[in-house]
């Protein structure tokens, strides 16, 4: 079997997985946040964490659960199942029987090998895009229900190890790079000169109140890609936009890991700053997640019934400027050119709007 990990050959204790799925084969990838984490669990431990996240879910989640009938109409809908050869266990609905199902069939009493794969399901063969969901004829959220497996692997700690990175940052930072707020005012103020080379009177506000935008941004612009915040400064300068960049990272990798706290302290942050400098409108960078995060799965959380504040991802706001005519485009592309269908202003989008 050389470098492939084929479970149906494993011990006792990864039969479950078996049981339906007699061809689950995947390559070894080795990960420290999943490998080395699952050493430390006991099995009270994994049985704790499962009953308690799992006796809490919604009477709705629990007959989602038990109303599949497994039809698999979900599967040609996922970009997993898809790219590797329609392969039945990349199928939305193999993935919730391979973990939050087996779980509630087992009341919780699985192994740790088994939360090692559900980890790998969970955050390595779903994106929650919810495009399968929208294929369902029972219309069953999988992708929540995978977001369920993800919250529980949280809680044991097995999480792939860059996410993970990613997680401490936030929490203990409220940035995902660990930047400190003198970096990142240094990066402004160096995109700010460069661009008063090119253009008189050039400036990029924060902390300016009475403002129409207020534009969030995330900490690999000022650590990784520190051009970008003068491309939009530049834009703002063009299009006359009355705005203030945010000097805070909106990145919200929490919803990734189902770190409810933390996400719900990202998502505060943002809206207690437009608060405080007035700001009609939040306009958030090219983040699908930071958007889905602050316009859908954080206010609920927050006790907000309906958004606070306009809220538009950037691509909307780019848009919007080219439709009124504050920005004109000097030069059409002419090439063919492929549209990316990003799930979190499509498919998670229109649950916002709707």
């Amino acid at each position: 079997m050389g470098d492939k990990l084929q479970l149906k050959e494993e011990s006792k204790e990864n039969k479950y997985i078996s049981r339906f799925f007699p061809e689950y084969v995947r390559d070894v990838v080795e990960d420290p946040g999943i490998d080395e984490k699952i050493k430390n669990l006991t099995s009270e431990k994994i049985e704790k964490t499962i009953n308690m996240v799992l006796d809490r879910l919604s009477v709705r989640a629990k007959a989602s659960i038990k109303t599949c009938m497994h039809c698999g109409l979900c599967s040609d809908a996922c970009h997993h199942y898809l790219s590797n050869d329609r392969d039945p266990t990349y199928a939305p609905v193999s993935k919730v029987k391979m973990t939050i199902w087996e779980m509630l069939e087992r009341k919780g009493r699985v192994s740790s090998e088994f939360i090692k794969q559900c980890a790998r399901i969970a955050f390595t063969e779903c994106n929650m895009c919810h495009r399968c969901s929208l294929y369902c004829p029972f219309g069953i959220d999988i992708a929540n229900l995978i977001g369920i497996v993800r919250r529980i692997c949280f809680l044991l700690g097995v999480v792939p190890y860059i996410l993970m990175d990613y997680e401490y940052s936030l929490a203990a930072t409220l940035t995902q790079l660990w930047i400190p707020q003198s970096d990142w005012i240094d990066a402004l103020q160096w995109m700010e000169e460069e661009g008063a080379s090119e253009i008189e009177n050039f400036y990029i506000p924060f902390n300016k109140e009475g403002i129409d935008v207020l534009f969030v941004t995330l900490g690999t612009e000022p650590a990784r890609a520190p051009q970008y915040i003068q491309i939009i400064g530049k834009i703002m300068y063009y299009s006359g936009t009355n705005w203030s960049y945010s000097l805070k990272d909106y990145a919200n990798m929490s919803m990734f890991v189902q770190d409810y706290f933390t996400m719900q302290r990202i998502v505060r942050e943002v809206f207690e700053e437009a608060i405080k400098l007035r700001a009609k409108r939040i306009v958030v960078t090219e983040c699908g997640h930071a958007t889905f995060a602050l316009c859908k799965a954080a206010p609920p959380l927050l006790g907000y019934k309906d958004l606070p504040f306009e809220i538009l991802h950037a691509t909307e706001f780019y848009y919007e400027l080219l439709k009124t005519g504050k920005l004109r485009i000097k030069k059409k592309i002419k090439e063919p050119v492929t549209l990316h269908d990003p799930c979190n202003l499509v498919e998670k989008r229109e649950q916002v709007i709707s």
